[in-house]
């Protein structure tokens, strides 16, 4: 009984070895390592799919791939630029010298109904309230910051 389950788990540790050292060849074969995937998420903390996406399309150069990110982080934050921010919460803070309301956006429901997040909202109308009258911004004219 214990030779059997020995010998099972020497099987199981061959197993593990080879399906890892199949995948450290899938990798030197589209150009970069395991360790560069490691260092580069260490660098730039992207995901790790996005990581062996630069890599792939700079063969493997390091400096490169972080460029490379850094470019589709830019065309990626386009795209989110165009979303529309639509829930959101509306808040009053109010003392003896004035008022101030506040609408803070969000792109979710969810996230709007989150006491985190409202919590957020009412901590910024607390903080325009007190700001002195001169430097509270757009004041009685509306508009944002």
């Amino acid at each position: 009984n214990t030779r059997a389950t020995m010998h099972r788990l020497r099987c199981a540790a061959l197993h593990a070895h080879r399906v890892a050292a199949a995948g450290r060849a899938r990798c030197m074969a589209a150009g970069y390592t395991t360790d560069q995937v490691k260092l580069m998420r260490e660098r730039t903390s992207a995901p790790m799919k996005e990581c062996v996406k630069a890599l792939k399309a700079t063969s493997g150069d390091l400096d490169e791939a972080i460029a490379w990110l850094r470019k589709a982080g830019v065309a990626s934050a386009h795209k989110k630029a165009d979303r529309q921010a639509s829930d959101g919460a509306v808040v009053l803070a109010a003392d003896a010298a004035g008022v101030a309301c506040v609408e803070v956006n969000t792109e979710t429901d969810f996230v709007a109904r989150n006491t985190v997040f409202q919590d957020l909202a009412a901590a910024v109308a607390r903080s325009c309230l007190a700001m002195p009258a001169s430097s509270a911004g757009a004041g009685a004219r509306g508009g944002g910051v």
